[in-house]
């Protein structure tokens, strides 16, 4: 009943619930006219109870289609497995040379799922776990998925490859052969021929021969699609620098830039009218051009054009990046590293993508793909920040939350983010329940054990919270929990130790807007004043 009301709802403002109000509102307004007025009878009663519920529901039918729920939305995807663990670079090869030669999207309602969506979970190997990966088809759900064995031997490989429909689980076709290495063409070819006729592969294919499989790059690949830049910069030095390929050379510029962009981060522009330049910026200038030079040279490669503009998104050059997502968005609009970057601009830029502020943004990447962690869980900051508890919003993103966790049950920042939105709920004690499964997912997380705190603190058990908070100290060093400490010492009369705690947190503040700093302060002129000394 809940998952057709929520199929009802849409994205209509209001739902299912507010259409039913105002077709019952109209027909009372209508019936006390009849009841009123002798001229209108019972005849034109029904004649406009009629008119008004067709116009109603046209209305009500054109603004759900306009912008269609996720459960409108159909997925088709590729993942080809390898039997031996050690070859999974070449199963990311296979699934990735699948996916070149697969339209992203045949329609406004039906588009690709690629390979490297399933990384944006945390923890982000768990592609290679079928029971993920079935989670996946069913819970979001992907509807037609191209899978395969593959068993790799020296310079041949057996392939055996399904076409399957989900949630069914019906077998449509299935095919196996061998080939080599050295002519993945005819792979291709082969899958072509084999599943052309029930799944959206390019009747046109490129007509360059494709080069044999580079392990290195791939590797390189698994760890920027899991986001670990230090592992990918070991690999990029294990690469001969003078024989470097052009894709790797890519990749290599793609590394650069996201480790560039983390940078600008942690040493932001302080003057922007100074005539220095950081050496982040410079690096940036350098990669972008490198990769400005492939495009010149027609270089084709999804991620090169979202690169080169979020290069220029690091550097806060909104225009230039601009340019550079929209020429993505008209090849590709289902593409969610584009809408993602879009979110940074201006909200006035917005209108030309069909929308009208970041969180739309948001809740269409995730309507694009649920299992996007980062996005689900800055979207439910917004949600919370800007929603009371007992609203619709909150809610929303607590089934959303949910549906996550379904799909994957491991992940300690969707368990986290769970007891966040109960908390902001006040229903503490669920709250600490979600807390707890984060803690045992991440037992040394100092955020988790904040939140912890946060919980025991506010239920008034002040031992509890203040092994919690010198926990989230002890782990991560995390400062919010030097005010709570600070905090608790005072009550217990130990002021000389909370002013050290309420000292530190003054002198790693982030600003002079910082609240938790000024709280800080407050505590340190408390403190002063019952040491006798003047504040």
């Amino acid at each position: 009943m809940e998952r057709m009301i929520s199929y009802l709802s849409g994205n209509v403002p209001g739902g299912i619930f507010l259409y039913v109000v105002v077709i019952i509102s109209t027909f009372l307004i209508l019936y006390f006219m009849h009841r009123v007025n002798e001229l209108f009878t019972r005849k034109h009663l029904i004649r406009w109870s009629l008119i008004s519920m067709i116009g109603f529901s046209i209305v009500y039918i054109l603004i759900w289609y306009q912008n269609p729920p996720a459960h409108v939305l159909k997925r088709y995807s590729v993942f080809i497995n390898c039997n031996d663990p050690e070859d999974r670079w070449f199963s990311l090869y296979l699934t990735e040379l699948i996916e070149k030669n697969v339209d992203p999207y045949v329609s406004e309602k039906e588009y690709l799922f690629p390979v490297e969506w399933y990384f944006r979970v945390n923890p982000a190997d768990q592609l290679y776990q079928s029971y993920f990966r079935e989670a996946v088809y069913q819970g979001i759900p992907v509807q037609r998925v191209l899978k395969g064995e593959i068993s790799l031997h020296e310079n041949a490989f057996k392939a055996r490859i399904e076409l399957i429909t989900y949630p069914s689980k019906k077998v449509v076709k299935s095919a196996e052969n061998s080939f080599s290495v050295y002519n993945l063409d005819e792979f291709v070819q082969w899958i072509v021929t084999q599943f052309g006729d029930f799944y959206p592969l390019k009747k046109e294919r490129e007509k360059n021969k494709i080069k044999a499989p580079d392990s290195l790059l791939q590797e390189l690949k698994i760890q920027y699609y899991t986001r670990n830049f230090e592992k990918c910069l070991s690999i990029i030095e294990r690469e001969n620098q003078k024989n470097i390929s052009p894709e790797f050379d890519l990749w290599k510029q793609y590394v650069q830039i996201k480790i560039a962009g983390l940078d600008s981060q942690e040493n932001p522009l302080r003057n922007p009218y100074s005539k220095e330049i950081p050496p982040w910026k410079k690096n940036l200038e350098s990669y972008r051009n490198r990769l400005l030079d492939y495009l010149r040279l027609d270089k084709t490669e999804k991620h090169l054009d979202i690169m080169v503009a979020e290069s220029y998104l690091w550097e806060k050059d909104y225009a230039s990046a601009e340019i550079f997502l929209k020429k993505v968005y008209l090849d590709n609009p289902f593409n969610i590293d584009m809408l993602g970057n879009l979110s940074y601009l201006h909200n006035s830029r917005y209108r030309e993508f069909k929308f009208t502020n970041a969180r739309e943004i948001y809740e269409r990447i995730l309507d694009l793909c649920p299992i996007e962690e980062s996005v689900l869980f800055k979207w439910s900051d917004v949600i919370l920040l800007s929603n009371p508890a007992f609203t619709a919003p909150p809610q929303y993103a607590q089934k959303k939350v949910e549906h996550y966790l379904e799909i994957n049950p491991r992940s300690f920042r969707g368990w986290l983010m769970h007891g966040k939105i109960l908390a902001h709920a006040l229903k503490r004690k669920e709250a600490l329940i979600s807390f707890f499964q984060a803690d045992s997912l991440a037992p040394s997380n100092g955020l988790v054990q904040y939140n912890i705190g946060i919980i025991y603190y506010e239920l008034k058990n002040l031992e509890e919270a203040q092994r919690y908070f010198e926990r989230a100290i002890e782990y991560q060093n995390y400062l919010d929990a030097y005010l709570y400490l600070g905090a608790i010492l005072k009550d217990q009369g130990k002021y000389e130790e909370a002013l050290e705690k309420f000292r530190y947190r003054v002198r790693n503040k982030s600003g002079d807007d910082d609240y938790y700093a000024l709280q800080a302060m407050k505590g340190i002129q408390e403190c002063l004043k019952e040491l006798g000394q003047v504040p």
